[in-house]
């Protein structure tokens, strides 16, 4: 694994890169907010195994990259991929996205539609949702600098239904990462940022999606009927593999189903 960084007008993104590439395409992984990119260190593992190179980024504002941004919207994060694509002069690229970074992947491949060829969105947040009405202005107070950190962390708890064996020793250094200048502010500026520039170019997004979404997700009224909006909302074809018993993180509860979800999706080439 080694680390690199992609410079972009406010500060530096950074991003692991795992494997090489003997496989021509390439998978791109964007985590969510105040997640890092050690969410992806099963599904990157296994496909580097494969013969993949894989680019697993950290948010503006989290992990290695610089919290020095002035925005930081789902559009923001796809920019961000699309920079990487293009630094890596990466020709076929599969772009996967956890929660808000499934929306910044819609973004980058409605951005990139000749080089982003396929798209896995993992219970994605590609528009704004009716809770954002009156979660948007609680924002300062529940992540005021005092009690932020804490507070996230506690409600990140409840977004697991399946906890890795590592659990403990991974919030712990998200906790400390989080607690450094300028990444709660990061967390913040994310949650009240809208995603309707994203939504508004879903229905023209042509690129082949599987949607892979945790029956048991706790940031949605109805997994199910959400999956069924998404479907409806996005232009190209949608596969849809709902995980039973998961929460918001598939790629840490069932890793191994969302890799079979990849490869059956995907066939040969992933």
């Amino acid at each position: 694994m080694t680390l690199g960084y992609v410079e972009r007008a406010e500060g530096k993104v950074a991003y692991e890169q795992y494997g090489d590439d003997t496989r021509e395409v390439v998978y791109v992984l964007v985590p969510g907010i105040g997640d890092l990119r050690s969410t992806w260190r099963i599904v990157a593992r296994e496909l580097a195994s494969q013969g993949h190179r894989v680019l697993a980024m950290d948010l503006r504002g989290h992990g290695d990259s610089d919290a020095t941004f002035s925005s930081y919207s789902a559009r923001d994060i796809g920019d961000d991929v699309v920079a990487l694509i293009e630094q890596q002069d990466l020709k076929r690229v599969v772009v996967v996205g956890n929660s808000i970074g499934g929306g910044a992947a819609c973004h980058a491949a409605h951005t990139m539609s000749d080089r982003v060829e396929r798209l896995v969105l993992i219970n994605p947040f590609v528009r704004d949702m009716p809770a954002d009405r009156w979660m948007r202005p609680l924002v300062p107070i529940l992540f005021a600098s005092l009690w932020g950190v804490w507070v996230w962390l506690k409600y990140r708890t409840m977004l697991f239904k399946v906890r890795p064996t590592d659990f403990d020793s991974q919030e712990q250094a998200l906790g400390k990462n989080l607690k450094e200048k300028g990444r709660l502010d990061a967390i913040k500026a994310m949650m009240r940022a809208s995603k309707s520039d994203i939504a508004e170019n879903l229905s023209t997004l042509k690129t082949p999606t599987l949607l892979i979404m945790g029956s048991k997700d706790p940031d949605y009224p109805d997994p199910i009927a959400e999956s069924n909006e998404l479907c409806k909302l996005l232009g190209g074809p949608v596969e849809v593999n709902m995980i039973q018993n998961v929460g918001h993180y598939p790629q840490l509860e069932a890793p191994q189903e969302v890799l079979t979800s990849i490869r059956n999706w995907y066939g040969i080439d992933a």
